[in-house]
């Protein structure tokens, strides 16, 4: 097993990274990371960000499908994260299957309303988010295994009615679309169940660089999917404390967030 350790000024957590997730390398070593919190839509304008402690990014939702919605509260939540310090990125919820909403057309929305990039060494790169269909079952269900609606049983739900080849290619068609826009990749965040079932476990867009911020909440990654060798951001609870509830870590130093954010 391989042992986390919280650095960079941050609270001491013990968790433990299992030696088939760490990248190539299976000794027993001490590593660093960074946590970081997750804002949206429910989070509202409660979150106290100046007096969160022991965190040093932060992800913020701005634009979801259906009906091209924005998160109300994305510029008050980004400029609170800002000015508390954090390294901030915003993502997007995806939904392949609305009509008239491409990948293409989903990710330039995300670009015009708030998932641009600058290399400023504060901006996190874009993320693609795709739940599990339906959002509801989601939404009523408090603690899914994967954190993505791990009770919805039907596959062709789960998938928005795509094969495995044509969720591959929305998803390749939004990652070029943004990367067109913004010089950057964006992150892919997703669990591996998801990634097995709807893309069939798809490798490609790991080869052409797309970071994975994976979801699985416990006290372990998990197993990687999709041919990643390493995990960049992991999401490992919804049950954090306070209004930011649902907690991240970086798998880096502070110095290699910033790196990270700055594209260097």
């Amino acid at each position: 097993m391989v042992k986390l350790t919280f650095l960079s000024g941050l609270l001491p957590l013990s968790f433990v990274w299992s030696a088939t997730c760490a990248p190539t390398n299976s000794s027993v070593q001490a590593q660093a990371v960074v946590e970081g919190v997750e804002a949206n839509e429910f989070t509202n304008n409660l979150a106290d960000w100046k007096n969160l402690k022991g965190v040093g990014f932060a992800y913020v939702m701005a634009t979801a499908e259906p009906a091209a919605l924005m998160n109300p509260f994305f510029t008050s939540q980004t400029n609170g994260a800002l000015g508390a310090g954090l390294i901030t990125g915003a993502y997007h919820t995806g939904k392949p299957n609305v009509p008239g909403s491409s990948a293409a057309d989903q990710a330039a929305y995300f670009v015009r309303r708030g998932g641009a990039w600058k290399a400023d060494g504060k901006t996190l790169p874009g993320a693609l988010y795709i739940p599990c269909e339906p959002i509801s079952s989601f939404l009523a269900k408090s603690s899914p295994a994967d954190g993505l609606c791990a009770e919805v049983g039907d596959n062709q739900a789960r998938c928005y009615g795509l094969t495995t080849t044509a969720m591959v290619q929305w998803i390749k068609t939004f990652i070029d679309t943004y990367k067109s826009s913004t010089t950057r990749t964006p992150v892919i965040r997703t669990s591996a169940d998801w990634w097995k079932t709807c893309t069939g476990n798809d490798v490609s867009i790991a080869k052409a660089g797309a970071p994975l911020w994976l979801i699985n909440w416990g006290s372990s990654p998990g197993p990687i999917p999709g041919g990643w060798k390493s995990i960049t951001f992991w999401q490992y609870t919804n049950k954090g404390a306070g209004v930011l509830n649902f907690r991240d870590v970086f798998h880096g130093d502070l110095k290699a967030l910033k790196k990270f954010a700055k594209g260097a």
